[in-house]
């Protein structure tokens, strides 16, 4: 699979990377969109040569799932959202404030 990095002061490589291989609780998503925030643009941007792959919002379809794995399957189409939940709302409550289907 291929992903973009980081490899110093402004300056992207596209790199083949291998595909992961899941734990039991872990779920392989094949990524369709992902996004760049602020805190990524400041690290691409800074003069210290950051290296690291950005890109933690993300979009996609899962392709498999670990055997603890029990509310999400292969096909579920998804969002990935890196915050930490408010612990309140009706999402937090049932678990879902990292994986909300779309």
């Amino acid at each position: 699979m291929y992903a973009v990095k980081l490899v110093g002061n402004s300056r992207v490589d596209v790199i083949d990377v291998p595909i992961p291989k899941i734990e039991e609780d872990w779920v392989l998503v094949k990524v369709k969109a992902s996004a760049i925030c602020g805190s990524d643009l400041y690290l691409y941007f800074s003069p210290t040569g950051w290296k690291f792959t950005p890109g933690h919002k993300v979009a996609g379809e899962v392709v498999e799932v670990g055997k603890k794995v029990t509310r999400i399957k292969p096909g579920d189409r998804i969002a990935i959202h890196s915050t930490i939940g408010c612990g309140y709302c009706k999402y937090c409550r049932r678990g879902d404030w990292i994986f909300f289907p779309i």
